[in-house]
């Protein structure tokens, strides 16, 4: 590998990597390519890749800043039946291959969340709801349904299962909005904000759950975007990133993830900015900032749980970080467009190359938005053309020596 200049950053290349594959949705394992030879633009595999497994079809991991592990490390996947509403709920083992599944759910939205203890947060239509995944055949149990209140498809629960955390909307007159606390065992809320705007993306620090992050969504360009809370310490809420420069240049920033080390907060400043730079930035809760690295195509990231490294998917190829993507990008290659992965290190800003994976027009549950295993040993990430999660099992000796 060459080093360019911390802008260019650092590109790899290896032979391919051999990889097994799930066959239908079972256990039987058969032999791969790490990225498929029949694409005329792949790149080669990362030398950080030790192999690729892939999910059951039809199955997606959940949204970055939500827990989506059991105790034991295997992670929870959603899958839609073929028959009747509702999602179906697995624990896939990339090590094995091994699938068990774990519950069926009549009335949930797209994403959930687990606790440390195996207790997984479902988002209702006008509501929420929980399931015991450490028990066998568990069954869904309502813990807030408020008619006329739309609870929002990405949620959190406490590390210690003990409070779920939703942004709600009224749309109906009086139109309102809400982030609130509600405690599992009780329904009790607890409110966090109500500050007559549209919110997304609350989920609770895993550094110092007292803390909690959230989201202005009042338009796709919220010049206050980012807002953390704390009972004692910032009960009306703070804003702690300032958007708008002196010149009126603009950060358009989003896909905001709280870090596990640090009361902090992962956010990327996309290439539709009209201020620079543009990239990976590092964001405290009393609201200084540092710039992590540079580029132009940054889309969704996440951090490791020691905080040494983070992943970011691009709006395009990870050899075009430079280009501000084209308003066309997602529709590129057809019904797709390549949405490359990278790792950064988080102590020197240097990036490498790590997988091609593709997203589409479409959106989610399908868009890549890249995860580290809390081991940190795997990368995931969906993949919209093969409507599955791609498992990336990471060599620890060559991150180490990139790092």
């Amino acid at each position: 590998m060459t080093t360019l200049s911390r802008r260019r950053f650092i590109i790899g290349a290896a032979t391919t990597v051999g990889a097994p594959a799930i066959l239908n949705s079972g256990n039987i394992c058969a032999p791969a390519f790490a990225q498929k030879t029949s694409d005329e633009l792949i790149r080669p595999p990362s030398p950080l890749i030790k192999r690729v497994v892939r999910s059951p079809t039809n199955t997606y991991f959940t949204y970055p800043h939500s827990n989506g592990f059991l105790p034991d490390g295997r992670a929870v996947l959603a899958s839609t039946p073929k028959t009747g509403p509702g999602l179906d709920f697995i624990a896939f083992d990339p090590r094995t291959g091994g699938v068990e599944h774990l519950a069926y759910v009549r009335d949930t939205r797209m994403y959930y969340s687990i606790a440390e203890n195996g207790l997984m947060l479902v988002s209702q239509k006008e509501g929420a709801a929980v399931v015991d995944l450490g028990v066998k055949n568990p069954q869904p149990r309502t813990i807030l349904h408020e008619p006329n209140w739309t609870t929002s498809a990405d949620n959190d629960i406490s590390p210690d299962g003990k409070w779920a955390l939703l942004t709600r909307s009224r749309y109906l007159a009086p139109q309102n909005y809400r982030c609130d606390m509600v405690e599992i065992a009780t329904g009790r809320i607890k409110n966090v904000a109500a500050p007559g705007w549209p919110m997304d993306h609350a989920h609770f620090s895993p550094y110092d759950p007292s803390w909690i992050a959230y989201c202005a969504n009042r338009n796709g360009r919220d010049p206050q975007r980012m807002w953390v809370w704390n009972e004692e310490r910032a009960p009306r809420g703070r804003n702690i990133f300032r958007q708008q420069q002196l010149s009126g240049k603009f950060f358009h920033i989003g896909h905001e993830r709280a870090m596990f080390h640090k009361p902090a907060m992962l956010v990327v400043a996309y290439g539709t900015s009209s201020a620079m730079p543009r990239g990976l930035y590092e964001v405290e809760f009393n609201g200084n900032v540092r710039l992590i690295s540079e580029s132009n195509g940054d889309l969704h990231c996440n951090i490791s749980r020691d905080g040494r490294w983070a992943v970011v998917s691009l709006q395009g190829k990870y050899d075009l970080m430079d280009t501000r993507p084209t308003p066309d990008w997602l529709n590129s290659e057809g019904k797709y467009g390549f949405t490359d992965v990278a790792i950064v290190s988080m102590r020197t800003g240097a990036r490498f190359f790590l997988y091609r994976g593709t997203n589409s027009a479409k959106g989610q549950p399908y868009e890549a938005q890249p995860t580290i295993s809390p081991d940190g040993l795997w990368v995931l990430l969906k993949d919209a053309r093969e409507q599955c999660v791609i498992f990336l099992e990471i060599s620890r000796e060559n991150l180490i020596k990139s790092i």
